[in-house]
């Protein structure tokens, strides 16, 4: 009877043994690292999609109230015509072109608001007598975030929505860029008001050759100056 009892206790013994050096069942659905730290099972981690890019020529760029990148100098003329603008774009026209072949035209709609409504004002910049940029101010509405202001602006075109839109770090609410094949949007949305908000558009090509111009002149070596001959005291 007491051998009975002495295999018994021995029995128990081991299986009580046996049962704390089995492994946790919620270690098992996790990793462990080299620190001791649980790290969340792998099956549980999500890699974000990469947005398709924007694949738009220059032809599919946005006009803007008749504005449009590409336009010629007489182009943008007609569409101020019998105005006071007209007058002042004609004089700015007159004179030669700056360095690089290029123009800014500041505009400040007066006699043709009835055309450019919410503008405060307009700058074209033309390179080599077109417009590869422009910028439009306007005077308002107040958007509670720049998203609201890119639903807007997209409307019917066939521009991506917001959030395809690349936010500017540190200005996220406020200022977005389109990145296309062919040209490149900023729309901004800020100030009391909205009196800050603009849109401004660019042709990417042309930007760029005009980049390369200025690269280009500032590897050219200057002129050494010529010595001035000392005087004889």
């Amino acid at each position: 009877m007491k051998s009975f009892l002495v295999v018994a206790l021995l029995l128990t013994s081991i299986s009580i043994a046996c049962w704390y050096k089995s492994p946790s069942p919620q270690l098992s659905a996790s990793t462990t690292t080299n620190s001791g730290t649980q790290n969340a099972p792998a099956n549980t981690t999500r890699i974000p999609q990469a947005q398709e890019p924007c694949t738009l020529t220059l032809a599919a760029a946005p006009e803007i109230d008749g504005i449009k990148l590409g336009m010629t100098e007489q182009q943008i003329l007609s569409l101020f015509s019998g105005t006071q603008e007209a007058s002042e774009i004609r004089a700015a026209l007159a004179q030669p072109p700056g360095r690089f072949g290029m123009r800014t035209l500041q505009v400040t709609p007066i006699e043709s608001k009835d055309r450019f409504k919410g503008v405060r004002d307009l700058t074209l910049r033309l390179v080599d007598g077109r417009m590869y940029n422009f910028r439009i101010t306007y005077d308002g509405p107040e958007w509670p975030n720049v998203d609201k202001f890119v639903e807007k602006f997209v409307g019917d075109t066939h521009l991506p929505p917001a959030s395809h839109w690349e936010a500017y770090v540190g200005m996220d609410t406020q200022l977005k860029t389109l990145n296309c094949s062919g040209f490149n949007i900023q729309l901004f949305a800020g100030g009391a008001g909205g009196n800050l908000n603009y849109a401004d558009i660019t042709d990417i090509a042309a930007d760029k050759a005009l980049r390369e111009r200025r690269a280009k002149s500032r590897a050219q070596p200057s002129a050494s100056p010529v010595a001035t001959p000392a005087k004889n005291p």
